[in-house]
């Protein structure tokens, strides 16, 4: 499923009336109760990483809707207030990739469930010939270069794959067979500025 950060649907991010996080949040709940939901993986560029904290934080309400893994991408809470100061609860880990941008969260604070990417050091392949400048201070450029980085992709969509790979090894071991897992992604990404 894919959401922009105000909870519209693709292609309408500019809508004055999006659902935001707890119309993100019904739409998991529904696809919840249908047979083969087993993992939810939350990702988020700018704005949307604001909301993938405020969809988890609802989702912790009963019942209590677990994420195995949220991804931050160069996720934001600039002029939408204070980024909470502690995951919530139920997320099981985040992966927090992020540029030197003074708008964007930068490296979460140490916390065990996080895992920090820079996107600006080179040794983590992100930045090719000095593009994008991940390292600047102020760079629009930059910070929308990230949502769409053909390397920061297949870097998620490892990641994405590896749990799911996890999960289908421990079902097969619990139940004795492939059991036909699949994850769910909901994406929240942001308007461009």
């Amino acid at each position: 499923m894919f959401f922009n950060w105000n909870g519209t649907s693709a292609g309408q991010f500019a809508s004055q009336k999006g659902a935001g996080a707890e119309g993100i949040v019904r739409s998991i709940r529904r696809a919840n109760i249908q047979p083969g939901f087993e993992q939810l993986v939350l990702v988020g560029h700018s704005w949307g990483g604001h909301t993938l904290l405020d969809v988890a934080d609802l989702l912790k309400r009963d019942p209590t809707i677990d994420v195995d893994l949220a991804i931050g991408l160069d996720a934001s809470s600039f002029s939408r207030g204070e980024r909470m100061e502690s995951l919530p609860t139920n997320i099981a880990k985040l992966i927090n990739y992020f540029s030197d941008n003074a708008f964007t969260w930068g490296e979460w604070p140490d916390e065990l469930r996080v895992r920090n990417i820079s996107l600006a050091d080179p040794a983590n392949g992100f930045v090719v010939d000095g593009k994008p400048d991940y390292a600047s201070k102020l760079s629009w450029e930059a910070h929308n270069a990230a949502e769409w980085d053909a390397n920061v992709h297949a870097a998620i969509k490892k990641l994405v794959l590896d749990l799911a790979t996890a999960a289908e090894t421990t079902n097969h071991r619990m139940h004795g067979s492939g059991g036909g897992r699949r994850s769910l992604e909901s994406k929240s990404t942001p308007a461009t500025p």
